[in-house]
């Protein structure tokens, strides 16, 4: 699951940006402890600012979704934030599958699209600001961009959910080393 923050520093960052967010369930009580099944369960998403729902085929973030075999999901996103957002993205295997967009900036933005799905697989929601993932970056007083990235939910396609790439497992590798 995705972890990461930072305290608050000074009065020119807005509280709540930069941070773990995890879902606790409505049912349970909100305490340390459950926020940490939530995190271990893979219930989080990080963000510089905007709140970020994702789903696929109903399941929620660090959900495993089952299939029989090949064949398609619908996922649903939505992404709100007191900073313009430009673009929401759906990630497979880090490549982008679906998008929404607006050029202008907005609060909200929504996505509801199918998706194949041919071998087990992960996908992922993230947003951001103007140009977010080109390089060009709305920035808070930090120079920080306005951002947020779901944990994944996983695609068990036809069986129990495995899966690997030999190059990225190489890259985290070579990046602990």
């Amino acid at each position: 699951p995705l972890v990461g923050g930072t305290d608050k520093m000074s009065n020119e960052v807005a509280v709540g940006t930069y941070r773990t967010y995890a879902y606790v369930p409505e049912d349970e009580e909100f305490t340390y402890d459950n926020w940490c099944r939530a995190v271990v369960a893979g219930r989080t998403f990080l963000s510089g600012g905007p709140i970020l729902h994702f789903s696929v085929d109903g399941h929620e973030i660090g959900d495993v979704a089952q299939l029989s075999g090949p064949g398609t999901v619908e996922v649903e996103a939505w992404a709100e934030s007191i900073l313009p957002i430009y673009r929401l993205e759906i990630v497979q295997e880090g490549r982008v599958v679906a998008s929404a967009q607006d050029l202008k900036g907005t609060r909200r933005l929504e996505l509801k699209e199918k998706i194949r799905v041919d071998r087990n697989t992960w996908l992922a929601a993230r947003c951001g600001g103007p140009n977010y993932f080109d390089g060009l970056r709305h920035h808070d007083v930090w120079t920080r961009g306005v951002f947020a990235h779901t944990s994944p939910i996983y695609v068990a396609c036809g069986g129990d959910w495995w899966i690997y790439n030999e190059s990225v497992a190489q890259y985290m590798l070579t990046m602990v080393e």
